[in-house]
């Protein structure tokens, strides 16, 4: 199984502070499972590959879209505390910093 999710962002800079967040799980993973996180621009995106259970699969993408939502709600809260993010480029409802979504399965 292999999933591909692609987090897009504002700027470079914001996307570099969450790809560096995530990429710690990069390195800590169990045998059968690999995690890549590259950054490109302003796109972070992660290659996850699993060759064991479907349960470690999704929980590895649970694992990584939490850590980046804490991540990306963490910046938004230093950023408004410093001023450097505007009120109006936080999405209310999530507070997910100008982020999409894209999510490619394959199996």
């Amino acid at each position: 199984m292999e999933a591909t999710v692609t987090l897009e962002y504002a700027d470079e800079k914001l996307a570099r502070a969450v790809a560096n967040a995530i990429s710690p799980d990069n390195f800590k993973t169990p045998p059968k499972l690999s995690v890549k996180t590259v950054l490109e621009q302003a796109k972070v995106i992660t290659t996850v590959r699993c060759e064991s259970k479907l349960a470690t699969f999704t929980a590895t993408i649970d694992d990584l879209l939490f850590s980046a939502a804490t991540a990306e709600k963490t910046l938004g809260t230093v950023g408004k505390a410093k001023g450097t993010i505007q009120k109006n480029e936080l999405d209310a409802d999530t507070l997910r910093v100008e982020a999409s979504l894209g999510l490619n399965l394959l199996f």
